[in-house]
């Protein structure tokens, strides 16, 4: 469920509530429009699964679309380091580490802005941040910082 104080970041779903809790953690989300922002798609977008279900509803595909749309901008990197420093306060009242998963749908779709979350690990030292990509080439030469992991997809 998507917090009004929080715009671009999500609770996940309950599999992901639940990697929190069974973690220690409170994990936030933020994702992209499946297929569009997964440049290096194959034959999984036959069987994509989030190009059905739940994730075509109007309420998330709505969030994907804004976040999309917001990952574009210039100042991305600014406004999304300011809007995890609000969930770390969040977190934080909770005794809870934040953590951050990028993409449960949508992938890196450029090396800018795989760039810009660079910026934000960096920015965000204490914040972990993962998620599964398939965007293998814009990883090459990229030193990411210690607390960003991407997770090679097949």
């Amino acid at each position: 469920m998507a917090r009004k104080d929080i715009t671009l970041l999500t609770d996940g779903n309950e599999k992901m509530q639940y990697t929190g809790k069974a973690n220690g953690c409170h994990c936030w989300t933020f994702s992209l429009p499946a297929q569009k922002t997964c440049p290096f798609r194959g034959e999984c977008s036959k069987f994509c699964y989030a190009s059905a279900g739940n994730y075509t509803c109007p309420g998330p595909m709505a969030c994907y679309k804004r976040n999309f749309e917001a990952s574009k901008r210039a100042d991305f990197a600014e406004v999304m380091t300011d809007q995890i420093k609000h969930a770390i306060n969040l977190d934080s009242k909770r005794g809870l580490p934040t953590v951050i998963r990028l993409h449960d749908t949508g992938d890196l779709y450029s090396l800018a802005y795989l760039l810009k979350w660079v910026k934000i690990a960096q920015n965000l030292p204490g914040v972990l941040f993962y998620g599964y990509t398939k965007s293998h080439p814009f990883l090459a030469g990229i030193d990411l910082p210690h607390n960003l992991y991407f997770i090679p997809s097949e």
